[in-house]
Order: C-alpha cells, then sequence, then structure tokens
C-alpha cells in the first residue's frame, strides 16, 4: 500500500520543501510564531521521511541491488561470483560453458523499471525483465538484449536466479533460455 513512500519518497520531500519555504514567507511577512512553529513541524517530518524512507529496504530494492552486483560482477569478467546468483546447479553448469573463454569488454543495465515481486509466495519470488547494453569478445559489435528472470529468495534472504530468457528486443525472439540445449 504504501511502496509508492517506501520505493522513493522525492515527491513528499518536494512537496515538504515548497511547504516549509511558503510557511516560512508567511511567518516572515505576518510575524506570527505559529506560523513558524509550522514550517519547524514540516521541516521535521521531511527529515523523519528522508531517515524512514533510508531504513526501509523493500524486497524491490533487494533485487536491484542484485542485479546490480551481477552486472558488477560479469563487468569485472569474475564469473565465480556471478554463478553464486544462479539456484539450480544445471544452469550454473550450462553458464560455466557459455562464458569458457568469454571476455566481457562491456555490460551495462540499461533501466530496472520493471520488476515484480510476489510477497505472498514462499519463498518469495521475483520476475525481472530489463534491457542489458554489451559487448564481448566473441562478437563483432555491441548488442542490446531484453532479459527476463525468474528470482527466487533463498532462506539466506538472498536472491537466486532461477530461470532466464535472452530475447532480441527488434524481433521479439526468444534467442537462449535456461531449457536450451
Amino acid at each position: 500500500m504504501f511502496s509508492w513512500f517506501t520505493e522513493d519518497a522525492t515527491f513528499p520531500l518536494i512537496t515538504g520543501f515548497f511547504l516549509v519555504v511558503t510557511l516560512l514567507g508567511l511567518a516572515a511577512y505576518s510575524r506570527e510564531k505559529i506560523i513558524l512553529y509550522g514550517a519547524l513541524a514540516v521541516t521535521a517530518m521531511c527529515v523523519l521521511t528522508l531517515i524512514t524512507e533510508t531504513l526501509i529496504v523493500t524486497n524491490k530494492e533487494r533485487v536491484q541491488e542484485t542485479l546490480y552486483n551481477i552486472e558488477k560482477s560479469i563487468r569485472n569478467n569474475d564469473f565465480a561470483t556471478t554463478f553464486t546468483y544462479i539456484a539450480n546447479e544445471d544452469t550454473i553448469g550450462d553458464a560455466k560453458n557459455h562464458t569458457d573463454g568469454l571476455v566481457c569488454e562491456q555490460c551495462s543495465i540499461i533501466s530496472l523499471d520493471n520488476i515484480e515481486v510476489d510477497h505472498y509466495a514462499q519463498p518469495r519470488t521475483a520476475v525481472a525483465d530489463f534491457p542489458v547494453y554489451g559487448r564481448v569478445n566473441i562478437f563483432p559489435s555491441a548488442f542490446t538484449v531484453r532479459v527476463v528472470l525468474d528470482m527466487e529468495e533463498d532462506a539466506t534472504g538472498n536472491w537466486k536466479i532461477v530461470d532466464y530468457q535472452l530475447i532480441d528486443p527488434r524481433t521479439g525472439k526468444v534467442e537462449r533460455t535456461s531449457k536450451s540445449p
């Protein structure tokens, strides 16, 4: 219900800032202390909002953090770390086969706007659908691919990849899945 608040408190903070400026202007013009107290109360609420937003880490933010950690490990060609984010041993074996001799020259997630977390599933699951821009030594030019990851929260609270799809964004054709031969 309050995911808009816990995910991003920008709007309440901007509104609070303008309200404080308005109240301070009114207090200076009218010389009423009650308006000054109102401005101080709004300032205190803005600070509390910022602290609360910083302290609450939602599942969506934890999934985003995991995906950025995976991006960093791929960009650094640290595939051993990347494999620790995969839940299935068969998928790890497949990933090891595909990364043998691979050198990543560039890897960046374009945007992580489409992450859906199922809070009611046991264990919690998430689906992340996002574009990735990359360049590797086995392809002559850079490429963009749409990645769809099915993820699951393990017993320690870490998010692991259960299934994946790589989709060509121009054609919509699925290029590779965890079930590909």
